[in-house]
């Protein structure tokens, strides 16, 4: 029982500790991947009406929306930061529209602000 109780604080630690900082996702496109969408394996949920989005290449980035009442972005090219907009309190996967032509896969690291975050 007591083991359980602390793994159920450490985890609401984590994820709320997750809401308030930059955390760091990243997504694999698997080696010799034509272009298409690839998503990060966790789910975030803006705090606010928008939050932050920054990347080291550029990108075009989507937000995936995980319940069928709303439907999905427009992808938004990002140089190295910017605001996104979303609805405040739904779950989304982050992901990007790009390709891996080489023979290795392809890891894309993208850090948000200003959300809070679930694996599911």
């Amino acid at each position: 029982m007591k083991k359980l109780l602390l793994t159920l604080l450490l985890l609401c630690l984590t994820l709320t500790a997750c809401g308030q900082k930059t955390v760091t996702l990243e997504i694999r496109i698997p080696a010799g991947s034509a272009a298409g969408f690839y998503c990060a394996d966790e789910e975030l949920s803006p705090r606010s009406d928008s939050f932050t989005v920054s990347v080291q290449e550029p990108l075009s980035i989507m937000l995936e929306p995980m319940n069928d009442t709303l439907t999905g972005f427009l992808p938004q090219s990002i140089a190295t930061s910017a605001q996104v907009h979303a609805v405040q309190g739904q779950w989304f996967r982050i992901g990007v529209v790009t390709d891996s032509p080489s023979d290795t896969d392809r890891i894309l690291t993208i850090r948000v602000k200003g959300v809070t975050l679930r694996i599911p």
